[in-house]
């Protein structure tokens, strides 16, 4: 029976799993439906075609001894001032909050925020207390929304002064913006009124993992992209059932284009880092030759346009993809987004372009929720990687590779990415390693005529074999027998020949016979008258 958790799977003695390796990494797919068997246990797991794979299949040794060698990671909630900031703009848009509350929350994004003057009460326009000065200047710089208009209303109580409170006034603008955060249901289409939801997604996160006309399965069925936007009256996606359409599993990957300006280094502690590596041997001038890579947290404002599509039968398939263009699809632009920069002054920009490359493929791996987010880019002169890297428009930075979070709040991958980068660089080597060093040759076979000594194998003979043997053998004891019962009769009717007299046996007491002798003639007495008889 097919589930769609590794935990819903009860555990048991002996088990034998037929798994889909959904997350991308062979050995930690084996690793978490292994559990499931307390003694003997078979997974048989059906892996697609990713960049890592056969490199893991390779190195199985090093993998079956530690299967988190590479990691999927599932990254933590970032506590940024841009979260921050979105969700006290998206409560304030539907609650009221009081004074308290208020500068509490902004106290957490760690906003000093003086007393303001007293007011009299009743709903109206406050612009000049500071607590919405402060927070008309967050929200404009993380939405880029001007002219935030921002009510308080103080209640009265028993005739005395109460407390104010908060709310943020409905404008076109803020509604365009908080649309993103909102979810954006999955529709079947023809189906039964308020029974066809079959998932969510925030609406601002749905164009990057699907576009209309794409292919995708769900809880073990098939679905066609239909559209996106406006459907029963909120932002959905309608899908419609394409089991006749199943023939093989596709893979899509996008067409973007990213463009980064107003670039500013972040001025916290520890936004900077630089890595020199010295090697003993000199270089060509005679100096030691050094490594240089430097990792800057920075804020820029991104805009993602989106085109097509690429559709392909496997993710290495690029020669036999087809490209699809997407028309209206919206472009997202994000404010004072962090991103990340990896610069290597000391590579060429086809070593740039390839590492760049492998990085978008490991976080396949490596992010396998949360790789439609995550995109690692580079200045590409020329377009010579084609659709391989999404395209990069930036003043500036050549020799750069940017990690950019495709998402209006921050998920977090861009801190798991800086925490991780020198190991997510390591394994990039390693891969690159492994694709360069040829494979050993295997020695021809010799073919050498000896004669054997040894005796054949002995086969081990089949079910109607072993029947006819024992027919055979079954038949020469009855011919045995047979033999056996006319030699006996054959020698009943013989008659019995007679017992030959045995001499009595000796006694200890007698004594021995004389020997009897042979009668002798007898002699005449020479004494005697009478002539003897003859």
């Amino acid at each position: 029976m097919p589930v769609a958790s590794p935990w819903s799977v009860e555990r048991a003695d002996r088990q034998f799993l037929v798994v889909e390796d959904e997350i991308n990494n062979v050995f930690e797919s084996l690793r978490l439906y292994a559990t499931r068997a307390r003694g003997e246990g078979f997974v048989n797991l059906i892996s697609g075609d990713y960049l890592l794979r056969d490199y893991m299949v390779a190195n199985r040794e090093i993998f079956a001894a530690d299967p988190k060698a590479i990691p999927s990671i599932v990254p933590d909630f970032a506590r940024t001032e841009r979260n921050g900031v979105l969700r006290l703009l998206l409560t304030m848009f539907a609650f009221d909050i009081d004074e308290s509350e208020f500068a509490k929350q902004l106290k957490i994004l760690g906003v000093e925020v003086p007393d303001g003057p007293e007011d009299d009460g009743g709903m109206r326009l406050l612009d000049d207390q500071p607590l919405v000065v402060r927070f008309k200047e967050l929200v404009r710089k993380h939405t880029g929304i001007e002219g935030l208009e921002i009510l308080g209303e103080r209640d009265a109580e028993d005739g005395g002064s109460g407390v104010m409170r908060y709310r943020v006034a409905a404008s076109e603008r803020i509604e365009a913006v908080l649309e993103h955060l909102q979810a954006a249901y999955f529709f079947v289409e023809d189906e039964r009124e308020d029974a066809s939801y079959i998932g969510a997604l925030l609406y601002g996160h749905v164009f990057q993992a699907m576009l209309p006309g794409q292919f995708l399965t769900y809880d073990g069925k098939y679905y066609e992209v239909q559209s996106i936007g406006r459907a029963r009256k909120q932002e959905g996606v309608v899908l419609r059932r394409a089991a006749d359409h199943i023939r093989d599993r596709r893979v899509y990957r996008q067409i973007r284009t990213f463009t980064l300006s107003d670039l500013q280094v972040n001025e916290a502690a520890g936004s900077r880092l630089t890595v020199d590596r010295v090697e003993a041997q000199p270089s060509a001038t005679g100096l030691p030759r050094a490594h240089r890579i430097e990792v800057t947290r920075s804020f820029a404002a991104i805009s993602v346009a989106t085109t097509g599509y690429l559709e392909m039968p496997s993710r290495s398939a690029l020669a036999d993809a087809r490209r699809i263009g997407v028309d209206d699809v919206p472009t997202r632009i994000y404010k004072q987004k962090e991103v990340l920069e990896l610069r290597l002054p000391e590579i060429d920009a086809v070593t740039r372009r390839t590492i760049t490359a492998v990085l978008n493929e490991l976080f396949v791996s490596i992010f396998p929720n949360g790789h439609d987010y995550l995109t690692a880019l580079t200045v590409d002169d020329g377009d010579e990687s084609g659709d391989l890297l999404d395209d990069l428009v930036v003043e500036g930075h050549p020799d750069s590779i940017f990690i950019v979070e495709d998402s209006l709040v921050d998920l977090g991958l861009i801190v798991a990415v800086e925490r991780n980068w020198r190991r997510l660089l390591e394994i990039v080597t390693d891969y690159l390693l492994w694709r360069e060093t040829p494979m050993p040759e295997e020695p021809e076979p010799q073919v050498v005529e000896v004669e054997p000594d040894f005796p054949p194998v002995r086969r081990k003979p089949g079910f109607w074999e072993r029947v006819g043997s024992f027919l055979r053998r079954v038949g020469r004891a009855i011919l045995a027998f047979f033999a056996f019962l006319l030699l006996l009769i054959g020698r009943r009717r013989r008659p019995a020949p007679a017992a030959p007299e045995m001499p009595p046996e000796p006694t200890a007491a007698a004594e021995p016979e004389a020997v009897a002798e042979p009668p002798s003639e007898p002699q005449p007495d020479p004494e005697s008258d009478e002539e003897p008889a003859s």
